[in-house]
């Protein structure tokens, strides 16, 4: 069912593969912490791809920005795990993450963007790093922490990435394990005082 005031916004309880473990699929995304699959969706009343959302958030919200459905499932099941009260939305691509970022709405209303932002370097059409720019040349998102969460390590753009203003520069881990440990523990880092642990 559509969250009421977006597009292409779906939630549903969360299916699980046969160890129990919380799945998202193509077909259905899904929210635990909540969870929020953002641009680029077919709305349910038209056939047309609708244009990113602006998503107000009740808590404090983390964004993704990387075109591996895998990656993203794994840093949602780890905030999930790790019952860090915030919401998780993805974007596959910068061009709607910018749609929906540094539209004039999300620049006038400042406190409903994301508290922190996991970019992966290697995306479709426009880069990781001239994403980081563009966040970093608006007022309302050039302070925000963006973590450039990258599959595999390049000195040279982790050099281009801080000099960019980069909070961070991480190497995503192969083990499912200490990836996930990885994006809890990144989190934690910045997580609103107060916001830590959910209830």
């Amino acid at each position: 069912m559509p969250v009421a005031g977006t597009t292409g916004v779906t939630t549903a309880q969360a299916p699980t593969s046969g160890a129990g473990r919380p799945t998202v699929s193509k077909q259905q995304w899904i929210y635990v912490t909540p969870y929020v699959k953002l641009g680029g969706q077919k709305s349910a009343t038209s056939k047309k791809t609708g244009p990113a959302p602006f998503i107000r958030m009740s808590r404090p919200s983390i964004l993704m920005v990387d075109p591996s459905p895998e990656s993203v499932e794994l840093a949602r099941f780890s905030l999930w795990r790790s019952k860090l009260d915030c919401a998780f939305g993805w974007f596959e691509d910068a061009e709607h993450t910018i749609e929906s970022l540094l539209s004039p709405q999300a620049q006038s209303q400042p406190e409903t963007l994301p508290f922190m932002i996991f970019i992966e370097p290697r995306l479709p059409r426009m880069e990781g790093l001239e994403l980081l720019h563009l966040l970093r040349s608006h007022p309302s998102t050039q302070a925000l922490p963006v973590v450039m969460f990258a599959t595999s390590y390049d000195e040279t753009d982790a050099a281009r990435s801080r000099a960019a203003g980069a909070s961070d520069y991480i190497v995503k881990p192969v083990d499912a394990r200490e990836f996930m440990q990885v994006v809890s523990d990144t989190v934690a880092r910045w997580l609103p005082v107060g916001s830590k642990k959910a209830d």
